[in-house]
């Protein structure tokens, strides 16, 4: 998995938590997927509201 900075620096803290490397892992990937989504659905918003202002 790639890590930027601050994902990297919360899989250490996880796993001060307890967490193995692998639980760490999963619920980072459960986090970014979770982000992608909700921007998605933000710009996706965002875009609409663009065209309808522009239609206007």
């Amino acid at each position: 998995m790639c890590h930027s900075k601050w994902t990297k620096l919360l899989e250490e803290d996880l796993e001060t938590q307890e967490c193995d490397n692998i639980q760490a892992e999963t619920i980072l990937s459960a986090l970014t997927t979770k982000s992608i989504v909700s921007l998605d659905k933000i710009y996706k918003k965002m875009n609409t509201q663009a065209q309808q202002e522009h239609t206007v």
